[in-house]
């Protein structure tokens, strides 16, 4: 393994846990306006896609400006949501990236749409020291390996590293040319990854042992 000068995280289902959060919103939404079941199934489908792809998940019946609506509206009550308590952070994260923070540069690249979202993770997790920069699709409005690219080109990443849960952030790292660890405690299956972590703070050993 060569060496890495940056870790980029995904954020869901490899930093935090929001799949109850996120359901129960988006389920007042549809009830709300009387529209489909929401189940934690369909918002794992939607994980690492983008707001145009997620939005027909959520309200495939339905027109695209409606769509839109009722998305953005569920999304802004999860931000606001998280702001105040926070999600599921997956155990040991904080000392994990604590300790990594000293020999890498960390990032985070999320298809969420609103950087808010990942503002909201750093605040509640109290981890906002510990991160350089992030992505979000906020501006983009692209896939995750766009996203992935302009972070680094902003910060002028030689030899960045990716670490995510599904097969869209494999897919996206292999599209950029950058390695990708698999966080297997996620929400995605990936089989025959050649770098997997059972839980966050197995990336210590993966990565300061081997990063020489």
């Amino acid at each position: 393994m060569k060496k890495y000068d940056s870790l980029i995280f995904d954020l869901d289902g490899t930093l935090w846990d929001t799949l109850n959060i996120t359901t129960n919103e988006l389920q007042k939404i549809s009830d709300k306006y009387n529209e489909n079941t929401i189940t934690e199934d369909i918002v794992k489908e939607g994980m690492g896609k983008t707001f145009d792809e997620v939005t027909k998940l959520y309200f495939k019946n339905l027109n695209k400006q409606k769509r839109e609506k009722y998305t953005i509206e569920a999304f802004n009550n999860i931000t606001n949501y998280l702001f105040e308590h926070g999600g599921n952070i997956y155990p040991n994260t904080e000392d994990t990236i604590k300790t990594l923070s000293k020999h890498f540069k960390l990032f985070i690249v999320s298809n969420t749409e609103s950087d808010n979202y990942i503002k909201a993770f750093l605040q509640s997790s109290k981890l906002y020291k510990y991160f350089t920069d992030y992505q979000s699709n906020e501006h983009t409005n692209t896939k995750k390996e766009e996203n992935i690219k302009i972070l680094i080109q902003r910060n002028n990443l030689k030899n960045p590293i990716y670490i995510g849960d599904t097969n869209t952030d494999k897919l996206s790292a292999e599209s950029v040319g950058i390695p990708f660890i698999y966080a297997a405690y996620g929400f995605g299956t990936i089989n025959n990854n050649d770098k997997k972590i059972n839980k966050i703070d197995d990336l210590i050993s993966i990565l300061l042992i081997n990063n020489n």
